[in-house]
């Protein structure tokens, strides 16, 4: 409940800091600052053009389909049983014998991965690289968040099988469901905050401001990152 409340003033303050940054390009416009006004014609237009635009230059997409492949391994109790396997003075009990199997076929697949992976980047077949027999702008630089995603994927759904915590098919889809619905809230957080970074390019007071663009970069960090971390941990120690 603190986490969301936590968010929701997240949210509330973007939503009016976005509504600020068009108010002072509109009166920063009528005193001829060097701002483009977000309530001229063009503004209005721009912004309605490019509300999905805004959203599509924001972690959003990437952050969706990580959370798919992490809510697999934790609903699985994967990294539950790991974390008692590591930790075996912590207070739970210990792994019975079902979940260590399963704990070893998870890994075992996990490096089966891995292994197929660099076979298909590092091997002849190269089949990963780019056109350049590099590692720059290829299908594994560029593919390597449902990468990831999917090692977390495949060692969840092998240990959710074979320590019995998946029994269907509805399981599993509620396993890469588990996360990206604990965490509606920073969606919708991201969303308005996608809409802020948009919003103060394009009225150009970054540049007013004398916000650089490794300064910028650093904020769009920030704003989209964070929060994210502090919820994940979050979920998952109120999990355990």
């Amino acid at each position: 409940m603190k986490n969301k409340l936590y968010i929701s003033y997240l949210i509330t303050i973007l939503f009016f800091a976005t509504l600020i940054v068009a108010f002072i390009s509109w009166i920063g416009n009528i005193y001829e600052w060097p701002v483009q006004s977000l309530f001229s014609p063009e503004g209005i237009r721009w912004a309605l053009r490019h509300v999905d635009e805004n959203l599509y230059q924001s972690p959003f997409i990437s952050i969706f389909i990580l959370l798919i492949g992490l809510g697999m391994a934790e609903a699985s109790g994967l990294f539950c049983a790991l974390h008692q396997h590591i930790r075996r003075l912590s207070l739970h009990k210990s792994l019975s014998r079902k979940q260590k199997r399963a704990l070893l076929l998870a890994l075992l697949s996990g490096l089966l991965y891995i292994l197929l992976i660099g076979i298909a980047t590092f091997s002849p077949l190269a089949i990963l690289l780019g056109i350049t027999g590099t590692l720059d702008r290829s299908p594994f630089i560029e593919g390597i968040i449902p990468l990831i995603s999917m090692a977390f994927g495949i060692t969840g759904f092998v240990f959710g099988i074979a320590s019995g915590q998946f029994h269907n098919s509805r399981d599993i889809i509620v396993g890469m469901e588990y996360l990206p619905s604990r965490l509606i809230t920073y969606f919708i957080y991201l969303f308005i905050t996608a809409q802020f970074l948009g919003f103060l390019q394009y009225s150009q007071i970054d540049v007013c401001l004398g916000i650089g663009k490794n300064a910028l970069n650093i904020l769009h960090t920030l704003l989209y990152y964070i929060p994210l971390i502090y919820l994940y941990l979050q979920s998952y120690l109120n999990y355990k």
